[in-house]
């Protein structure tokens, strides 16, 4: 299980060292698993725990993104005695560390092996106007947590916070000799230090700066007397002398995306809950505040939405490439053009096992679906091929194309049928356990290749009559016509 911990922004390091040793006592003294006398366990918890303070670890596991340094961000890495104990782990620590601090963003979650994503469900709102922003987040925040399946709803940009203003008179500055980018370098250089240089001790880079003695431990009036130096040379003047020090309320950061000041309305999901259904509710209540808000401001999904729609189409941007492959190969293993299209037609039929599938389990089409989906086509082409060369080499065999028709199905009945129970029932593991990861992959084949028999053993055939041109009734009224000439003769 991974825990992570984000106090409020500029929280010194010292306070969220101690939120993590006031978390540790918690999983030592109530969440701890206990071996009985025997050696077994007794209790079902927690074993052993690693904690990293300030940053997000190491890459422990390929799709761990640690988080860069930050004084009130902590990660810790919990594991269990037993599997079946996460579930009940993670619901006591989230429910203590809500009621304990109040004013912590904590994410208590089991350990995931899809694409990282930091936080599941997230709404970036981009526009010009702090306050407009901030009002308009707002009112998007109530909204996602009014929804059903959603939990510890936040913004990226903090609560509000004492900040100090630096308002530069460009006419005083002007008479000083100093520009905006002096007061900048200076002030970085006297409050949190100005990059000289990097030391490298073994494979560690530090960095060196160059700061004045008492750095941002000062106060109002002792930043107003910091002398700012001119880049050009020359006597520096004090920070009154040529800008304004107000002391303002305002958001502990201000981030931006695409040079759009950007603020992000997050939230974690409970679970059986899908970034992707929570976000079919929200957008059409989006679309519509939209139309009220300033010209400028928009709003997209990030989260497990945007990462599944980019890792869908970068293999949509490819599939036309593998299907000019396959349709190569098979051209040129049939040397006829209807034979693959009779194939090819096949794969979007076989969708319709797919989507019954997913209604009736109630599942969702997320990327992993798409990728069981691409898998079935691969199932439904190989079916299908092996019946048309079924039939070609019973025709080859001496046989009508009637026949060889109805000969061909009736051969290919078994394979077809066990080939399908024993692949479906192979995945019935990953449907029943897989969670909200696997489940909908293994939905979709196994619906799917249940229709996919259906069609290869029913509409292949009939594609094949129609459009290689055999015709049935034809063949029927000639045996007909033969049965009553016998009869005659008797």
């Amino acid at each position: 299980m991974t825990v992570e911990l984000r106090l409020p922004y500029s929280a010194p390091i010292e306070r969220t060292r101690e939120t993590v040793e006031a978390i540790e006592v918690f999983l030592r003294e109530e969440l701890g698993a206990e071996r009985g006398e025997d050696g077994e366990w007794a209790e079902d918890g927690v074993t052993h725990w690693g904690s990293f303070i300030g940053f997000g670890g190491e890459r422990y596991i390929i799709n761990h993104a640690p988080e860069p340094p930050s004084p009130e961000y902590a990660f810790l890495l919990l594991q269990a005695n037993r599997w079946q104990a996460v579930n009940g782990v993670i619901d006591r620590l989230d429910e203590w560390i809500s009621a304990t601090f109040p004013d912590l963003n904590a994410s208590v979650e089991a350990t995931s092996f899809g694409p990282p994503v930091t936080v599941p469900l997230s709404v970036r709102i981009s526009g010009d106007d702090e306050e407009q922003l901030r009002t308009i987040a707002g009112n998007v925040r109530e909204q996602v947590a009014a929804l059903n399946g959603t939990r510890n709803v936040r913004d990226d940009w903090g609560e509000w916070i004492k900040r100090l203003r630096i308002d530069v008179d460009p006419a005083r500055a002007l008479r000083a000799g100093v520009t905006e980018r002096d007061v900048a370098l200076s002030l970085q250089t006297a409050l949190s230090g100005y990059p000289v240089g990097t030391f490298r001790d073994g494979d560690t880079l530090v960095p060196i700066q160059l700061r004045q003695e008492g750095g941002e431990q000062r106060t109002l009036d002792e930043l107003e007397g910091i002398t700012i130096m001119p880049a050009g040379g020359g006597e520096g003047v004090q920070l009154a002398q040529v800008a304004d020090v107000v002391m303002e309320w305002g958001p502990a950061r201000i981030l931006r995306r695409d040079r759009h000041r950007t603020i992000s309305v997050e939230s974690e999901l409970a679970e059986g809950v899908t970034a992707a259904a929570i976000a079919g509710e929200l957008r059409p209540w989006l679309e519509e505040r939209q139309q009220e808000w300033p010209e400028g401001y928009f709003f997209e999904f990030g989260g497990e939405v945007e990462s599944s729609l980019v890792a869908t189409r970068s293999i949509v941007d490819n599939m036309p490439i593998g299907g000019m492959v396959i349709l190569l190969l098979l051209v040129v293993q049939f040397n006829s053009l209807r034979r693959p299209l009779i194939i090819l037609t096949t794969i979007p039929l076989s969708l319709i096992g797919v989507i019954f599938g997913l209604t009736i389990t109630g599942s969702h089409f997320g990327i992993m679906t798409f990728l069981g989906v691409v898998s079935l086509a691969g199932i439904v082409i190989n079916n299908a091929i092996v019946l048309i060369d079924r039939i070609d080499l019973e025709i080859q065999s001496g046989l009508t194309p009637q026949e060889a028709i109805l000969e061909a199905g009736q051969r290919r009945l078994r394979p077809v049928v066990m080939s399908t129970i024993t692949t479906s029932g192979g995945l019935l593991p990953l449907w029943l356990g897989g969670g909200l990861l696997w489940a909908p992959m293994a939905i979709a084949i196994i619906f799917g290749l249940l229709a996919a028999s259906v069609i290869t053993l029913c509409i292949v055939p009939v594609l094949y009559s129609l459009l290689m041109r055999v015709p049935f009734a034809k063949e029927r009224g000639d045996r007909e016509r033969d049965s009553e000439a016998v009869t005659m003769s008797r």
